[in-house]
């Protein structure tokens, strides 16, 4: 008969990582007595407890996690990026860096990192990737009967009477571009 929650948390982040159902304390006891590791929490919670807190909720789930950030308090993000060797910065999990590793890389926790941004190893700072503007290749105005006119860098004029001509019209010239690069 189920008796207990153990719910493993991430001491660092406040985010739960497991749910076990135990039956009894000995079978409580030998679980976190095999899986201790450096980064690790345990919350556990007897049933009555987990009930009476999941009236509102609509998961088990849910309700942990919620269960989990009113006895520790708000949880911080989970996001790491994956950064290679050289810095690159591959990609990005859910994952904490004191526990997790990744076979692409090392993790770094950063909420604002994405895939091309660079990582420096001995600043501990990451490098936002250079995005070249785009210099749009018209000029939009509105006159005052509501017509909208699109002026070409070319010197072609457009006119649209409705705003739906118009956004079709700029969805085309934006696949053209695409298709271009």
């Amino acid at each position: 008969m189920l008796t207990k929650f153990l719910i493993i948390y991430s001491t660092d982040q406040k985010v739960r990582r497991a749910v076990v159902k135990c039956s009894d304390d000995a079978q409580y006891n030998a679980w976190k007595k095999s899986n201790s590791s450096n980064g690790l929490g345990w919350l556990m919670v007897p049933v009555e407890e987990y009930n009476a807190f999941n009236e509102d909720e609509k998961s088990i789930g849910n309700t942990l996690d919620v269960f989990v950030a009113a006895r520790l308090g708000n949880p911080k993000s989970d996001k790491c990026v994956i950064v290679h060797g050289d810095g690159s910065i591959k990609g990005a999990i859910c994952a904490d860096p004191r526990i997790d590793d990744h076979p692409d890389g090392f993790l770094i926790q950063d909420i604002d990192a994405v895939a091309g941004d660079t990582f420096d190893f001995e600043t501990g700072k990451v490098t936002k990737k250079y995005v070249e503007p785009v210099e749009r290749p018209f000029e939009v105005k509105r006159l005052e009967d509501g017509t909208v006119v699109l002026a070409h860098k070319n010197g072609d004029i457009e006119t649209f009477a409705t705003k739906k001509e118009f956004k079709i019209r700029i969805s085309e010239i934006r696949k053209a571009s695409a298709v271009k690069k």
